[in-house]
């Protein structure tokens, strides 16, 4: 009898601590085949498949959006149309330069060979007594894209007296004028980004309609 009772004793104390340890409406065995879900704050999502394509659909969307662009310090091929010389130039002259190459951009020509490009006269200063040679600067400063965006360019041209040099002046002989003759080439470079307005991806679609227009 003592030992019935020990048992029984045993078996309270059991079913006691089964009740105390497992959360309600759950049974041992369910709590040990299905374990509750971990803290969510620690939870790590498998999902692998789902987040790798809505990284690509971003980068696709970022790809489309992008806006094309003229980088800075893009080489642009130019040729002086006119001849310009210091006997006849001014200060803030305007000079035509035409472009001799395609600028392309994602093999997409951006700006036209043909196309003008134009500059000013910085100084002028026509050929005088006593030897003195003219002088003459003058700067290449803008070009336009298929799209109509003003592009800013840089190439500065120095054509400074041949007798600059010389010890004492020639007081009986008047100096020469210098000249630049059309169709001299130059290399006039980007200043900065520019941006043409519309995304890389419907570039080559603008500069279809732009040409279709001329």
């Amino acid at each position: 009898m003592k030992k019935t009772l020990a048992e029984l004793l045993y078996f309270i104390i059991f079913v006691m601590l089964v009740v105390c340890c497992f959360p309600d409406n759950v049974s041992a065995k369910q709590y040990i085949v299905n374990p509750p879900e971990a803290d969510s704050a620690y939870s790590i999502s498998t999902d692998n498949g789902d987040t790798e394509k809505t990284n690509s659909e971003t980068k696709a969307n970022s790809a489309e959006s992008a806006e094309a662009c003229i980088p800075a310090k893009t080489e642009i091929d130019v040729a002086l149309m006119n001849r310009i010389t210091s006997k006849t130039a001014h200060k803030d002259d305007t000079i035509s330069f035409m472009v001799t190459k395609d600028v392309m951009i994602d093999q997409v020509p951006v700006i036209s060979a043909g196309t003008t490009a134009l500059g000013k006269v910085i100084k002028a200063r026509s050929a005088g007594m006593f030897g003195q040679d003219g002088e003459l600067i003058f700067s290449i400063d803008s070009v336009k894209s298929i799209n109509d965006i003003t592009v800013p360019l840089s190439y500065t041209a120095t054509y400074t007296p041949s007798n600059k040099n010389l010890a004492l002046p020639n007081f009986f002989k008047k100096g020469k004028d210098v000249f630049c003759d059309a169709g001299t080439n130059y290399v006039a470079t980007v200043t900065k980004d520019v941006d043409l307005g519309v995304s890389k991806v419907n570039l080559p679609i603008e500069i279809a309609a732009q040409k279709n227009k001329k």
